[in-house]
């Protein structure tokens, strides 16, 4: 099947240089029913701690940070730690909800230069089904603070959970962000995910299954014809083979502990960015095994 079908949402843009995922915060306005984010907000790094993380950012060794939460953009300070990163020339992508107030946004753009992307959630074509995951009363904020980033020259791309209530509508999706001046919209498969009672049964009665899966693969390719200019992307599809974790890969949790990617954020820290360099982190990770990473990985283990 022809097509864009990786497994990793994070993987790296650059295989000689690491993708940094950075949780900066894990405080959110939203309880989505399938989130990964870490729970505790206690002893997350403060704005002093996380300049000095910045710090640490060599552009030879990073080749784009990822910033997520919990909600980034209701970080402390945020637009200052985005300045620092902006300084040394390293892209950044601003994972955000974009769930709140045009004001929120407006302050912290008044404080940046536009040169970085902002991803946000679309789960549907409309609020009844965006808001089964996101929650009601959200898509319309949502869509209009796109079209706000978009007329002040912000890169926005968004992602979409392949779900049982959505797959039907993958065409009036994808006409939706196209309207309103999205880039690229990536379609991504629903990871299992067992940190709740509530993200468990969200996944046992919304994940499609195999044949649904082949079935939309096959939808994607001919709406990628339909649509040529329009960036459509696929992740986790097709292949549980994790290639990137600990090698093109790196996350950072919001108390500074160091794990080879997000999913495994459960797992023992490697190392805490606060007390090591990137480099001794990195030269950490090679000596873990992959069979080590596919043991603590819950995708790979569905």
């Amino acid at each position: 099947m022809t097509g864009n079908h990786n497994f990793c949402f994070y993987r790296s843009i650059n295989s000689q240089k690491l993708n940094l995922v950075w949780e900066i915060t894990s405080i959110c306005n939203l309880n989505c029913k399938h989130c990964f984010r870490c729970i505790s907000s206690n002893n997350e790094l403060c704005f002093e701690d996380k300049c000095r993380v910045v710090a640490k950012f060599d552009r030879n060794t990073i080749g784009r940070i990822l910033i997520t939460g919990g909600e980034p953009l209701l970080a402390d300070n945020i637009a200052k730690i985005v300045q620092k990163i902006q300084v040394k020339d390293i892209p950044i992508k601003v994972i955000s909800n974009l769930s709140f107030d045009k004001e929120i946004i407006s302050s912290i753009l008044r404080e940046l230069t536009p040169n970085f992307e902002i991803s946000t959630s679309i789960d549907g074509h409309n609020d009844e089904i965006h808001g089964y995951i996101r929650g009601h009363g959200k898509f319309e904020l949502v869509c209009g603070n796109i079209k706000y980033l978009v007329n002040n020259k912000i890169n926005v791309s968004a992602i979409c959970v392949v779900t049982q209530r959505n797959i039907l509508y993958i065409e009036e999706i994808i006409k939706l962000c196209k309207g309103i001046g999205v880039k690229t919209l990536t379609f991504s498969k629903m990871l299992k995910n067992e940190s709740s009672i509530q993200c468990h049964d969200f996944y046992v009665n919304n994940a499609i299954n195999d044949q649904e899966e082949i079935d939309f693969l096959t939808n994607v390719q001919k709406l990628r014809e339909k649509y040529i200019g329009f960036n459509i992307r696929t992740v986790g599809f097709v292949t549980n083979k994790c290639v990137d974790a600990g090698k093109n890969i790196l996350f950072v949790a919001p108390q500074g502990g160091v794990h080879p990617c997000s999913l495994m954020r459960n797992s023992v820290d490697i190392l805490n960015i606060m007390n090591n360099s990137i480099n001794e982190i990195i030269d950490k990770i090679k000596n873990t095994s992959d069979d080590s990473f596919i043991r603590l990985c819950p995708s790979l283990n569905l």
